[in-house]
């Protein structure tokens, strides 16, 4: 298991909004005092749209994917796509998967809070078992993106040149 935990966090665009945990996978408790921390690595003070951060909850590191989703009436709140990440794992792998999901989702005109809420399990397992996630009728091809990491990541052997005896 690559993610403890996916969380979608959410800052209302009308005055006085104050930001909130919306779902997490698997579910956490809202009124403890771990959420609230929680909270604060996954959608930190100053985050703008379209950018990432990477911090840390407990013993666990946490990637957040921040996106705003507008509103009829020409307002929009803040989103963050967020995962918990077991300790030793590199996060910047995970940039371009939260974004992949999004950017998808945003493509196919189906990024909205009800759709997050409904899907986390989902987003949650196919990062978890690094294999594409099936969102309403569409696809988002995640296998490919682990696959080109992973490519990535392999450092070339290097040629042997010369004899050995």
């Amino acid at each position: 298991m690559i993610s403890v935990r996916t969380i979608i966090c959410k800052l209302g665009g009308q005055p006085n909004s104050s930001p909130e945990i919306i779902k997490s996978y698997p579910h956490l408790d809202p009124s403890s005092g771990q959420s609230k921390k929680l909270l604060l690595a996954c959608l930190p003070m100053g985050t703008k749209i379209d950018t990432f951060s990477v911090g840390n909850h407990n013993k666990h590191d946490v990637v957040s994917y921040a996106f705003k989703i507008m509103h009829s009436d020409d307002r929009g709140d803040l989103f963050t796509l967020s995962i918990l990440l077991k300790k030793r794992l590199d996060a910047e792998i995970y940039k371009p998967i939260l974004k992949s999901i999004i950017d998808k989702m945003r493509e196919e005109q189906i990024l909205t809070e009800a759709v997050l809420i409904k899907y986390t399990e989902i987003i949650h397992l196919g990062i978890n078992e690094e294999k594409n996630i099936k969102i309403g009728e569409y696809q988002v091809e995640l296998s490919p993106i682990f696959e080109e990491i992973r490519i990535k990541l392999t450092k070339p052997k290097p040629e042997l040149k010369g004899s050995f005896f």
